[in-house]
């Protein structure tokens, strides 16, 4: 489960995911919501108020989350190798398809129009980064030619990316493709 410690209560919040440990706790920028992902027990989603929308399960092996910026969308990697991106508030959910296994890591852009992730190709022989483009759903393919693993991933606030992996930490620039390692 999760326990929220408010800064202003006495007493903690403890919300019980429906199956499994929690891997990952996502907040509202606005406070309206908060979100857990438990692996293979999905993605859970509480309202932190009693008027707030209902609490809403969606079941699949899922990894970290990444919030929208304006708060109304997950996002979340499967081990089927897509990325889902959840409405918040609503039911469903979009499934961007790309990679051929375990997504592990997600991140949101600035704009809230693109999510990077990262995956394995060519049989896991690859790792790679993707950035989907949410109006059209293409996929961008970025590898950094090492063959490692990447452990998390990240926009910049100049719209670059930053991801971290067994072959070091890199920033990769999408408008030409480079990666400059940061540190080994």
């Amino acid at each position: 489960g999760v326990t929220f410690w408010p800064a202003t209560g006495r007493w903690p919040s403890v919300m019980r995911v429906s199956v499994g440990a929690s891997r990952d706790v996502a907040f509202d920028p606005d406070g309206k919501w908060i979100a857990a992902s438990a692996g293979r027990g999905g993605v859970e989603i509480w309202p932190s108020t009693v008027n707030g929308f209902p609490r809403r399960h969606i079941a699949a092996d899922v990894s970290q989350l990444a919030v929208s910026p304006d708060g109304q969308f997950l996002a979340t990697g499967t081990r089927s190798g897509s990325v889902l991106v959840l409405p918040v508030a609503g039911s469903g959910f979009r499934e961007l398809r790309g990679f051929q296994g375990f997504v592990d890591s997600v991140a949101f852009d600035a704009t809230g129009r693109r999510i990077a992730a990262d995956g394995p190709m060519d049989g896991g022989r690859r790792h790679v980064i993707g950035v989907f483009d949410l109006e059209t759903g293409d996929m961008k393919t970025f590898d950094p030619g090492d063959g490692k693993d990447i452990v998390s991933v990240a926009f910049l606030p100049d719209g670059s990316l930053l991801l971290s992996s067994f072959g070091g930490l890199r920033r990769l620039d999408l408008e030409t493709g480079s990666f400059e390692l940061l540190l080994a």
